[in-house]
């Protein structure tokens, strides 16, 4: 009867087991990525030349470098104008595994291209009639070189396609089979510069990306 036990004990142990490492193997996408995230992979591919007023001037691939130690399933990185004002702005999507996708940063990024941060990012909010709105970190950068412009630059992730500028990105998405990150770049504004360029472009990129994403189960 002992034995018995022991078998149904260890038995229940082992499917435990297995059953704790297939679940992390699928949050981590070490069994692959999920057929729905392969599927937006590709959606994000679509996203129109022309959004609104802005024109794409440039499509440039993740390095394959970058795309390995990302982990990532798909991504743009693309630069757009807007053919009445010429203000232009950059921007790049990243679709992955919540861990790595997290944990990739402007901070860190933009520090080894001779950039330094002017001052600690802020939380800011897009008010474009959606509910919840959709909220960004914003930092401001100045080049260490003079000849070259200070930027802006706007980011955030989600699982529901409404944004969020999160303190612990990686903790908070920790459960989900996958998660996107937006990053928006524009010149940082000059004395009397009207408007806001990153406002403006994430107000028309926002509704047309959404088409293109899916939201997790």
């Amino acid at each position: 009867m002992k034995s018995m036990s022991f078998y149904a004990m260890s038995g229940c142990l082992i499917a435990i087991t297995l059953l704790v490492g297939i679940g992390h193997g699928r949050l981590s996408g070490r069994w692959g990525a999920r057929p729905d995230v392969v599927s937006a992979a590709q959606r994000l591919k679509q996203l129109p030349p022309t959004i609104g007023e802005w024109e794409l001037q440039n499509d440039t691939p993740l390095d394959p470098a970058v795309t390995r130690m990302l982990q990532c399933h798909g991504s743009l990185h693309r630069v757009y104008q807007n053919v009445k004002t010429g203000d232009v702005v950059s921007f790049f999507v990243l679709l992955g595994p919540p861990g790595p996708t997290a944990v990739h940063t402007p901070e860190i990024c933009y520090s080894t291209k001779n950039y330094r941060i002017t001052q600690a990012r802020t939380r800011w909010t897009l008010d474009d009639s959606q509910m919840p709105l959709d909220e960004f970190w914003d930092l401001r950068l100045e080049a260490n070189d003079v000849s070259r412009s200070g930027l802006r630059t706007l980011y955030g992730w989600t699982n529901t396609q409404h944004w969020q500028a999160t303190e612990s990105p990686r903790f908070y998405f920790g459960g989900s089979p996958y998660l996107y990150k937006l990053q928006v770049a524009a010149p940082l504004p000059t004395e009397g510069q009207k408007g806001d360029v990153c406002r403006e472009f994430l107000t028309a990129l926002l509704p047309v990306l959404r088409k293109q994403m899916i939201v997790s189960q």
